[in-house]
């Protein structure tokens, strides 16, 4: 069903990946993608922070990803269609993600919105095929440390902000298993 509540992406066969759906990941797998994530993060120039509904949501990737490695945080990437009015399932999680019970959750989390236009090349549309997003919306929580990035839990599809809250509060307990992306 929750194939049924996203957007595909439009990919080639080369980029298409493994669609973790809503579960956590705990089979380990190096992910062929280092150069990419270790240039988002060595890359200086840093846009301010942007706000969305009650949670403050980070806009600039490299910024988002050195504060998550520098707090000792999971990062949150929340990976939306960039047009405006593309996506009904985006815009309709984009309202559940005004739920002000969402707020308790910013200490726990660097939390990062991406907009990816697949039509053009930014930062967010590198990460999406770095990251192998098929899917919009999708929320991806890594953590990102010295040794590599580290996926938590992926969750394709539109979430309620209940069924979001539990989901992140449950990747953010301690001892949460991960799979290796870098």
């Amino acid at each position: 069903m929750i194939a049924d509540m996203s957007h595909a992406a439009h990919r080639s066969a080369s980029s298409a990946g493994n669609d973790h759906g809503d579960r956590e990941l705990k089979t380990p797998a190096v992910f062929d993608g280092l150069g990419g994530f270790r240039d988002l993060l060595d890359r200086r120039d840093v846009a301010p922070q942007g706000k969305d509904n009650n949670l403050e949501w980070n806009t600039d990737i490299r910024q988002a990803m050195k504060s998550a490695r520098e707090q000792g945080l999971p990062l949150v990437m929340h990976f939306t269609l960039a047009k405006e009015g593309s996506c009904d399932w985006c815009t309709a999680f984009d309202k559940q993600l005004a739920d002000p019970s969402l707020k308790s959750l910013q200490d726990k989390a660097v939390f990062l919105r991406i907009p990816v236009d697949p039509d053009k090349v930014t930062d967010g549309s590198r990460l999406a095929e770095i990251m192998k997003i098929q899917g919009y919306p999708t929320i991806s929580v890594v953590n990102i440390g010295n040794a590599g990035v580290n996926e938590l839990r992926r969750m394709s599809g539109y979430q309620t902000s209940g069924n979001l809250k539990a989901k992140l509060e449950d990747t953010f307990r301690p001892g949460a298993e991960a799979m290796t992306l870098v």
